[in-house]
């Protein structure tokens, strides 16, 4: 049995740590050696095996000694080690004179800490490192630890640069349940990230200041670093316990005084990163039953991430492809401060939601069923159907001058999208940077597991043959920063661009199974908590610009079991033609003129469409009929239609201010022109998927489940979200909040194809309506009903066979303002048992 020896004074390191938040707690080897350094090059080499390192959160001391006890070591090191006779003669060496204090700049190194920067530069200059078997260990005392797992790592130097080359890599977690205990806990470690494949790293150093070599005097030091395949499993606890130590680390660090040192003087630096896969499994809380089962499974899971692992419950699966992070920093001229840009890349994306394998009954084998999809990019989406918006600015004179909204196929089931984009399959791009040391990519064991193009269905209309852009992104995020004595300040909106994709929303698998709800209770739970003890602080304003092309939401659920219809879940689809999504105050629209927006979005057209049964969707699946279409009056508007998430606060500036005035948060709309198209078919769908919301609804968040004790997990989440209130359990010191939807609709123009007697064919009836405002008021003042107020300056109705007979004229122009209001009470107890003694005829599908 091998022993280990310590290989860190930990003294002396901690008092280099001086002013960071953390300090090194333990430090040892199985063994270490150390070669060459009496060689002709000048160059080292050390070995080690079984290196671990332990380091400890805390807060951070007192760093008024740590420039001059940092320069003293530095000066000390340089002249006993670094600087002897051979060294003097040399053009690059450090001159006696300039020690301990620098006159002159020296080679790259600005001067805040010189001697000790230029030790360490000259030091790792020729040395190379051979590392196996490593561990190094981050402890949040009381709480949490990690622990960063390298089975082998090579540091190799050369010309102006640096190479880490590392395999085996794995971060794992472990809870500390004893406060006093410093150990690594007492519960065996979780897997979070693994790694089999080669990671590579490289520094490349610019050239000294002076040196004839270097482009520009603003050179950075760059680091690229290319991963790639990676299996993540985390769970919503992983993901409080990392916050949590970054929010103990901020907090350790600020209760340090830093110097202060303008950010132009020091050295820049760049990052670039790239990943070529990556495997996410979103886990739902550990339980007793099924939770050690699963944790046995997830081993064979990091052996090969894209393998089909299942798990005894239903989880989330997502897969990132081509991963491309990159962060620059420059110093513009004459600016007290620098710029940082951040850009970050997707090339592909998909979600799924994977069902729990299940033992078959008569083999005993676990069987599985298909993955059912969550989120796909399909760059064909747009082009479907025709993107423009048929608007109508006056009543149609005849029943041909109104063209019929178009139909689409869709998708029978929801794991039938298997690809991102069929069209574009994802492929490493041929323009990629490459590592400067110029080593190819060994082939990818996973490749091997692609899916066969052969098997996957067109998610868009497959008459239409589209040639798309190979290089397009599926997600695209940047941001850029002012580096200030003070910390970073956003220059300008943090921009996310997105790809056209589809989200489909299975209702079954989101509050039936409750594993959304699970995962975001239990992340709501320790926020909560956390927040109820921490010391408020005066949030930070990020303002956020999203963009996306095209998205389709498709909302389905399970059919209900009394119901005797196609065993098809009922569907709504909502498509967004190229929406843009602001946080803060928003363009002002001709009925909002308030300053206090806090969420606003624009969007150049909305589609409503459901698809309707057939007897051939077995052969060539479900054709969705567009019944709903807004838009823009004219092309030239663009992105007409307008959504704004406002809060008006009661006027502080009244002389009379009312006391406990009320706030009201109100969701505006403003669509310049509508299109409907209303048909028997349309309505039964529709109908029928309102009676499966409503009893999914009803079976997920009523009263009756009370009795069951997991089933309380979504009704928890249900009033956190909506019936929140302080957790210390004080009353509120604000005014009640009221809630207002508004929408304001410029033109409208419905079609309603009434079903013909006898097999006749159906009779178009059409209405047109012009500054059509709608107000819903739920629970106004308290009161439990909700009221709607509907107002029309102009409508008429027109049909195209005379079947209605009119004894005024049809048009309302000449009115005044006609406003209808509508009030929705619940029913009470005692009209509920009247209702039940009138006989009532049975509903008729």
């Amino acid at each position: 049995m091998h022993s280990y020896r310590p290989i860190f004074d930990i003294k002396a390191v901690n008092t280099l740590l001086l002013g960071l938040p953390v300090s090194l707690s333990e430090g040892f080897a199985k063994s270490l050696s150390i070669h060459g350094w009496d060689s002709s090059d000048g160059s080292l080499k050390l070995a080690t095996q079984s290196l671990r390192i332990i380091l400890r959160l805390n807060l951070a001391e007192h760093t008024s000694t740590t420039s001059s006890l940092a320069s003293t070591l530095a000066a000390s090191f340089v002249h006993e080690e670094i600087i002897g006779e051979g060294l003097q003669n040399n053009d690059n060496a450090i001159p006696d004179q300039s020690l301990p204090q620098m006159q002159t700049k020296p080679d790259g190194i600005r001067d805040q800490i010189p001697l000790f920067a230029s030790v360490i530069r000259r030091v790792f200059a020729g040395i190379d490192i051979d590392a196996t078997n490593s561990e190094i260990t981050i402890i949040n005392p009381g709480h949490v630890s990690f622990t960063l797992s390298i089975s082998e790592w090579h540091l190799a130097s050369e010309e102006g640069r640096r190479n880490l080359t590392s395999s085996g890599i794995h971060l794992s977690m472990n809870q500390l349940r004893n406060v006093n205990d410093a150990s690594l806990g007492d519960e065996a470690s979780e897997t979070i990230i693994s790694s089999h494949e080669p990671v590579n790293l490289c520094l490349i150093i610019p050239p000294p200041a002076f040196h004839p070599f270097r482009k520009t005097p603003t050179d950075n030091l760059r680091l690229v670093a290319s991963m790639g395949l990676m299996g993540c499993a985390i769970r919503s606890e992983h993901i409080n316990s990392i916050l949590g130590l970054l929010r103990r680390w901020t907090f350790c660090r600020n209760q340090v005084s830093r110097p202060d040192v303008n950010p132009n003087l020091t050295p820049g630096f760049d990052i670039r990163l790239d990943i070529e896969k990556i495997i996410i499994l979103f886990l739902p809380p550990f339980a007793q039953d099924t939770g050690l089962q699963w944790t046995s499974l997830l081993p064979f899971f990091f052996e090969n991430p894209v393998s089909d692992t299942r798990l005894p419950r239903r989880h989330v699966r997502a897969c990132l492809d081509n991963i491309s992070f990159s962060r620059t920093s420059s110093a513009p001229a004459k600016q007290p401060h620098s710029l940082v840009d951040f850009d970050l890349t997707l090339k592909n994306m998909s979600i799924d939601s994977m069902p729990a394998r299940q033992p078959a009954p008569s083999s005993g084998k676990n069987k599985a069923s298909p993955p059912t999809a969550i989120i796909r990019i399909d760059r064909g989406l747009p082009f479907q159907y025709p993107p423009l918006h048929t608007s109508f600015s006056e009543p149609p004179k005849a029943q041909s001058d109104v063209p019929k909204l178009p139909t689409f196929r869709t998708c029978k089931r929801a794991d039938e999208a298997q690809a991102a984009s069929v069209m574009d399959f994802p492929t490493r791009s041929d323009d990629s940077p490459s590592l400067p040391s110029g080593k190819t990519r060994r082939r990818k064991r996973w490749k091997k597991a692609r899916v066969n193009r052969s098997i996957l269905p067109p998610v868009s209309d497959p008459g239409q043959i589209m040639l798309l852009p190979r290089h397009s992104h599926a997600i695209s995020l940047r941001a850029k920063f002012t580096k200030t004595r003070t910390g970073h300040s956003l220059v300008s909106p943090v921009e996310l661009t997105i790809s056209p994709m589809v989200v489909f929303l299975d209702l079954e698998s989101v509050l039936s199974e409750n594993i959304v709800l699970e995962f975001f209770e239990e992340m709501l739970r320790k926020r909560t908590a956390h927040a109820s003890t921490s010391v408020s602080r005066k949030p930070r304003q990020w303002r956020l610009t999203i963009n996306l092309a095209f998205v389709r939401i498709e909302v389905r659920c399970p059919p209900s079991s009394s119901q005797s219809r196609s065993s098809l879940s009922q569907s709504l689809i909502i498509d967004l033609h190229n929406v843009e999504l602001r946080t803060g105050t928003g363009p002002r629209s001709r009925t909002v003129q308030s300053d206090s927006i806090i969420l606003s979005a624009l969007c150049e057209r909305v589609v409503g469409a459901c698809p309707l049964p057939s007897e051939e969707e077995i052969i060539e699946g479900r054709m969705a009929c567009m019944f709903l279409s807004l838009g823009s009056v004219t092309s030239d508007w663009g992105r007409g239609i307008r959504f704004n998430l406002e809060i008006l606060s009661p006027n502080s500036s009244d002389t009379n201010p009312v006391v406990g005035a009320e706030r009201i948060v109100m969701l505006g709309l403003d669509i310049p022109s509508t299109h409907a198209e209303i048909s028997q078919p349309v309505l039964d769908t529709l109908q029928a998927w309102l009676r499966d919301i409503s009893k999914i609804m009803k079976d997920t968040f009523g009263t009756h489940r009370a009795t069951a004790e997991r089933d309380l997990d979504a009704r928890v989440l249900w009033n956190r979200v909506f019936n929140r209130k302080r957790s210390n359990g004080l009353p509120e010191d604000r005014p009640p909040t009221e809630f207002m939807i508004r929408a304001s609709l410029s033109e409208v123009f419905a079609r309603m194809k009434i079903p013909g007697v006898n097999d006749q064919a159906e009779q178009p009836m059409d209405a047109f309506a012009s500054n059509v405002d709608i107000l819903v008021q739920p629970k106004p003042k308290g009161r439990a009903e909700t009221v709607v107020t509907l107002g029309i300056v102009d409508a008429s109705v027109t049909d195209h066979e005379h079947k209605l007979a009119y004894s005024t004229h049809r048009h309302a122009a000449g009115m005044v303002k006609s406003t209808v209001q509508f009030c929705f009470a619940p029913l009470t107890k005692q009209s509920l048992a009247d209702d039940a003694k009138t006989p009532l005829e049975d509903e008729v599908d």
